[in-house]
């Protein structure tokens, strides 16, 4: 019988635990590969003038009177299936509040702190229909916004 010689042996071995090691770790990382997340299904309500206690879901630690006086049986359901905000601060006019979720920032960095396009100046259009507003008054724009990008 052949002998083997101490280095050809730890070598030979050296080989073989690699060899097994690196097919067990790939092995183990197909098995263990974690799924693809999948993207949040995201629903943001924007909704102009309804208070926190103006729908019968409590947006407070307990159900209050008003809460009381509304049914609003999906907006249950879905403070139930999902995630509910309950402490958040909005501007109490609805334009700071657009352009502050238009661009990420508050009222007191962005300076729109009014209802009106321009202070001072009325809203009402001097044509016989109605048009929307400029985009470009106010800093805001589609594409300064990154609201309406083209991909």
């Amino acid at each position: 019988m052949k002998s083997l010689s101490r280095r050809i042996f730890l070598k030979t071995t050296a080989a073989v635990g690699t060899g097994i090691s690196i097919l067990s770790s790939t092995q183990a990382k197909n098995s263990i590969a974690p799924e693809k997340s999948k993207k949040p299904n995201i629903v943001f309500f924007f909704v102009d003038d309804m208070g926190w206690q103006d729908t019968s879901e409590p947006f407070h630690t307990e159900i209050t009177k008003l809460n009381q006086r509304y049914y609003t049986p999906n907006m249950e359901r879905l403070a139930d299936e999902g995630l509910k905000f309950t402490q958040a601060y909005a501007c109490s006019l609805c334009s700071p509040s657009r352009v502050s979720l238009m661009t990420g920032l508050n009222s007191y960095q962005h300076n729109v702190t009014n209802w009106t396009l321009r202070p001072n100046k009325s809203p009402d259009s001097k044509h016989p229909t109605l048009n929307p507003p400029k985009w470009n008054l106010n800093g805001m724009s589609p594409m300064a916004s990154g609201l309406f990008l083209i991909n």
